[in-house]
Parts: C-alpha cells; structure tokens; sequence
C-alpha cells in the first residue's frame, strides 16, 4: 500500500500593499492627540496570504505609548487586511511612526512598512477675534435682524491641518447655538469664519460677548 503526504513549499516574502493610520476619535488621517483612538490597517500581499493568522503580523507602537510587538487585533484571509486599534493613545507633538512586521506560516519575514501621522498635543490658540457688521459696515454696532460676520485668527504649529469642525462660537447672547461651527477655515492664513443673518439680540442695550472654543 502507498502512502502519500504533502506540505506547502514556500520562499516568497509577505510584502504590504497598504498601511494607513485612521484618528478613529477625529475623523482624521492627519492628526492625533493623546486619549485619542488610531486605527492601523494593512493589506497584505502573499501567494499564501490566505492561511497567515493575526498572531504572526506584529506592530511596533511604541511611538503612541505602545509596546514594539503588538499583534493584529484581527486579520481577513480573503480580503488580506490586518486591523489594530489602539485606544488611548500617548504621543509626542511632530512625525509619529508605526511600523508594521512579522512572519508568514511558513516563517518567512514580512518586508517592513510603515506609516506616518502628525502627533499634536499642543491645543491651538485663538489670537484674534472680530465682529463686522455686514448690514451697516461697521465693527462698533449691531441691532436686532442686523448680518454678521465673525472672524477668529488662529495660531498653532499644524494650522494647515486644521479644519472648519475644529472651532465652535457660543452664539446664544445674538439669538444663536451655543456650540456652532465655523462655516469655513481658510489654511492658507489661519482663519475661521462665521457668518450670522438676522440675528435676535438677548438684551436691548450693553455690551455682548461671542466665546470661541477649540477642541
């Protein structure tokens, strides 16, 4: 009687096709602060991509308070994409780094990757703010039904990152929201618009306060 076995020869490294860092917490793929959530994909390319397992595709984290082996959290042998997210995330301000490696089953070495985001524990700053007047074309005055226009002049090391969303007015004292984001957010020179029509004054004489925040 004959007997026969077989095992699966191979020689071919894993290589990644992709690898993306995803700010889960902002929407973002530019920018993470610490507390945030990233979450890191790849996809992966291998004649035997189908029979690699979670364990065995590791990401170094340490540069967003991680340890340097970190297993993926999940991996799909059809669609080839490992996933990690990491929650609560400590990192430095500038160029953050993970770096994706490991080994196929069959013990070869996945060629390196890496991916980049912004670290940005520095909160940006507001330096300015204006109130026009676009009824009557002036800075000193409004009145009840009058158009505005307020302005905020931004300052922060990754201003060209920001966006529209990052920035909120509390709007209440003119007939507004409390937490009521910019309308726009010009990159090129830091600042955030709002723009009001017909507003309802909440007193009839004295001075009135708009509070921008950030977040």
């Amino acid at each position: 009687t004959a007997y026969s076995d077989h095992i699966l020869a191979d020689n071919t490294l894993p290589d990644v096709v992709t690898i993306s860092i995803y700010n889960l917490s902002r929407d973002s793929f530019s920018t993470v602060h610490s507390t945030q959530t990233l979450v890191v994909t790849a996809q992966i390319s291998d004649a035997n991509a189908d029979i690699m397992v979670a364990a065995d595709i590791i990401l170094d984290t340490t540069e967003v308070g991680g340890v340097s082996v970190v297993s993926a959290n999940s991996y799909d042998g059809t669609s080839f994409l490992a996933t990690w997210t990491l929650s609560d995330v400590t990192i430095n301000d500038g160029t953050v780094t993970v770096t994706l490696n490991g080994v196929d089953d069959a013990g070869n070495t996945i060629n390196v990757a890496t991916d980049t985001i912004i670290g940005d524990d520095t909160a940006p700053e507001v330096t300015t703010v204006s109130v026009f007047n676009l009824t009557y074309d002036t800075f000193d005055t409004i009145r009840d039904g009058s158009d505005i226009s307020v302005t905020a002049q931004i300052s922060d090391a990754n201003s060209n990152l920001l966006n529209n969303n990052y920035f909120t007015i509390d709007f209440a004292m003119l007939g507004g929201g409390t937490a009521v984001s910019a309308d726009f957010y010009d990159s090129a020179v830091a600042i955030a618009t709002w723009n009001f029509n017909a507003v309802a004054l909440s007193l009839n004489s004295g001075t009135l306060t708009v509070t921008i925040n950030n977040f």
